[in-house]
């Protein structure tokens, strides 16, 4: 019998692999639904089969080494029969990983819209019998293992943390963080250049602070000082003057880019507070499936705004300040890498040291992705806006991009990512402008009801939860809310939600902290003395004093997928915008 010719022969085995395509499709489909019909079930909700499409596929290693596809499945549900929600479902091979049930978050109506968040996660075990003829180990491991399938540590809730050793195949570009050429300073020449980040100055002020620097990062992200004092800062121009200029310190040699992908150990000095980070490029993806966990609400204006930067730039140059849970090693190996003088360092206004060192090391690098990769989570402390926007971007030029693989640079975000035990939050403090029509002694009188009511021999900095400091008439008083009112939930036994709900909104009158001109908020690196002034000048009449949100509290909020209340926490010290730049 003749040979059967090439061309035929390659034609048949390329209608082989697509009709196995097809069924492993398939298959993997009526997992998908199976599970999420499941997930539905035990929380008491409507399923909406008709609804599950395939959002994204990819391939990834499972701990065999074996390729295998990864399929993230969308799906709708309802609690109501008349509302629907988004959910997704997450498979490795034909094996369940994770089913993540996500609902809308009701925000106000001024234009602010929130993130999706999950609500419900249904984990641990396989759905629906065998996981594509292999087995499940318990749940208590915290793992689900299938022979066509490896485990997704980012969608597990958080608990024992597991060793990178567990998935020795798994591709770098696929991890939760990675290395990347930063773009930075020349030698010595981060002092010229750091600047603060973008948004705690005005445009005035950047003026005055740029002055004769010429090379300050501020000619980058508020370039609208270059431009006439009447420009709107979100006018096209300002964008494009942006990129110009950072053009300019490019072709200057001030601003130099690494020649192959680092990690970067970042210390921050203020005072006698020390801590020392990464900086890192973190996955959009884990910051779309939660796994970089939220705790704020953003707004599009502010997102548009972050967009257009990045865009112009084709770079990402205000890093987002996240958190990680304990992992000593990781703390040790930054340590380490500081035992040498900086490649970087510079002195910033405030008098805040920012020191960079470069991690070139091939075997540090490897250590410091495998480590990361096995925590559950990290956690965003500030720039929710810069994520958001990340998000946004990676959408887009994936959606414009048929060669999109997964591995472009836009599918990271900066980032400058500490440990959680080393990050400090002070006290965000509240001034209001009146008493709501109320006599002092009314005032005080309706007060006592919730709280115990002191008086204070000088100005009260509340050194435990439940304390609050009030400032009114030229006095002090220690206020203790009363033990019966705090309740189990992340949010509401918050300080300053409970301050909100039994004192602010229901004596003064202020229900929208948000949106009351009554009501301000002063950050506590101003000190109590600053709310002694506003208050003594007659501008307010009254102030607040609280005891600084823990980072515990941060993440224990974005563990149970609530949003904090608004103006809760004020982290210092601030990052330097400049010091490390991502070029997309």
């Amino acid at each position: 019998m003749p040979a059967m010719p090439a061309p035929e022969l390659f034609t048949l085995l390329a209608m082989a692999i697509l009709v196995w395509f097809w069924f492993s499709g398939l298959k993997a489909r009526e997992m998908a639904v199976a599970s999420a019909r499941s997930a539905c079930e035990r929380n008491g909700l409507q399923f909406l089969d008709e609804t599950v499409t395939l959002r994204s596929l990819r391939t990834t290693r499972n701990e065999h080494g074996h390729l295998v596809w990864k399929r993230l499945y969308a799906f709708e549900f309802s609690r109501t029969g008349v509302d629907r929600l988004q959910a997704t479902v997450l498979l490795q091979g034909s094996c369940p990983v994770s089913v993540d049930l996500r609902r809308s978050v009701d925000v106000p109506s001024d234009n602010v819209v929130p993130f999706v968040v999950p609500s419900l996660r249904a984990g641990g075990g396989c759905v629906s019998g065998p996981c594509g003829g292999g087995s499940c180990r318990e749940e208590a491991r915290l793992r689900l293992e299938c022979e066509a399938s490896e485990i997704a540590p980012s969608l597990l809730s958080a608990g024992p943390y597991l060793s990178p050793a567990l998935f020795p195949a798994r591709e770098s570009q696929m991890t939760l963080v990675r290395p990347f050429p930063a773009l930075r300073p020349a030698t010595g020449r981060a002092p010229e250049v750091v600047a603060p980040p973008y948004d705690v100055l005005n445009t005035e002020e950047a003026r005055a602070l740029a002055a004769g620097r010429p090379y300050s990062f501020l000619h980058i992200s508020k370039p609208e000082i270059d431009l006439p004092a009447d420009t709107d800062p979100y006018a096209p121009a300002v964008y494009a003057k942006g990129a110009e200029n950072l053009q300019a310190m490019i072709a200057a040699g001030v601003l130099v880019q690494d020649e192959a992908p680092c990690y970067y150990a970042y210390r921050l000095i203020m005072g006698s507070h020390v801590q020392t980070g990464i900086v890192a490029a973190a996955s959009v993806a884990d910051y779309d499936t939660n796994r970089i966990r939220k705790h704020e609400f953003t707004r599009p204006d502010k997102e548009d705004d972050r967009v257009r930067q990045i865009e112009a730039l084709n770079a990402q140059t205000g890093p987002v300040l996240l958190a990680y849970p304990n992992a000593p090693e990781i703390d040790a190996l930054l340590n380490s890498a500081t035992q040498i003088a900086p490649d970087a360092d510079a002195i910033a206004e405030t008098g805040v040291r920012h020191s960079l060192w470069v991690i070139r090391d091939a075997p540090s690098v490897t250590r410091l992705t495998a480590l990361f990769d096995a925590l559950p989570a990290l956690y965003i402390a500030d720039g929710h806006h810069r994520s958001a926007s990340a998000s946004r971007i990676c959408a887009s030029r994936k959606a414009a991009n048929p060669q999109h693989d997964g591995h472009e640079a836009y599918n990271y975000f900066l980032s400058v990512i500490f440990p959680d035990h080393q990050m400090q939050i002070l006290d965000y403090n509240r001034v209001i402008k009146d008493l709501n029509g109320l006599s002092e002694a009314d005032l005080l009188q309706r007060i006592a009801a919730n709280f115990t009511v002191e008086d204070a021999d000088g100005p009260v900095k509340p050194t435990q939860p439940r304390e609050f400091g009030l400032y009114l008439g030229g006095r002090w008083r220690r206020l203790h809310i009363h033990p019966s009112l705090v309740p189990s939930d992340p949010v509401e036994r918050l300080d300053v939600s409970l301050l909100q709900k039994y004192l602010i909104a229901p004596i003064l009158g202020i229900t929208d902290p948000r949106r009351d001109k009554r009501i301000d908020f002063v950050g506590g690196i101003r000190g109590l003395a600053e709310l002694e002034k506003r208050v003594d000048s007659g501008e307010m009449a009254l102030a607040f004093a609280l005891h600084p949100t823990h980072m515990e509290h941060l993440m224990a909020v974005a563990d149970a997928n609530q949003v904090m209340p608004p103006k809760s926490t004020w982290f210092e010290p601030k990052l330097a915008d400049g010091l490390a730049s991502h070029q997309l």
